[in-house]
């Protein structure tokens, strides 16, 4: 999130603020939308039904956070994605 602001030209405090409270709030949207599609469904379910949801949840967060951290790993492993970066930093 802070890469992202790294070239608006807003205070420091500001980049901060923002980079702390952009990520709640998209947690928070995600938190509505599985309980939503996932939980609310199984409100009267039998006790088993819930735990199984939230252990395939929780598996696909986890899926979801490593696909897209080896993404980024991949990135910048990547020599030209590098030589890219080293240039535009040196403007």
């Amino acid at each position: 999130m802070i890469t992202l602001l790294a070239d608006t030209g807003l205070p420091g405090w500001l980049k901060l603020l923002i980079s702390l409270i952009a990520p709640a709030v998209v947690c928070a949207a995600l938190n509505f939308v599985i309980e939503k599609i996932a939980y609310r469904p199984l409100r009267n379910a039998p006790r088993l039904a819930p735990l199984i949801t939230a252990m395939g949840m929780s598996h696909a967060a986890a899926d979801a956070g490593d696909d897209h951290l080896e993404a980024q790993l991949q990135a910048l492993s990547d020599p030209a994605a590098r030589a890219s970066r080293s240039t535009s930093a040196g403007r």
